[in-house]
């Protein structure tokens, strides 16, 4: 985890990847990603899966808090 003086970055885990998938599917958020179709919870589940076999350290995903 990473924090500031008004914003926390903490690595995207198991317990909240569905808060992620519910941010990432608000209207109002979405505006800002390149994405713009909702997102399943099985495809987010499959992208959670597939990003934890990276072997890269240097790759690292973080939501803000």
């Amino acid at each position: 985890m990473l924090e500031g003086e008004k914003v926390i970055l903490e690595e995207i885990d198991p317990e909240n990847i569905e808060w992620v998938r519910q941010q990432r599917n608000d209207p109002e958020m979405r505006q800002y990603f390149r994405e713009w179709k909702d997102i399943s919870k099985d495809k987010q589940g499959r992208w959670y899966k597939d990003r934890g076999n990276n072997t890269n350290p240097n790759h690292v995903y973080f939501q803000i808090m």
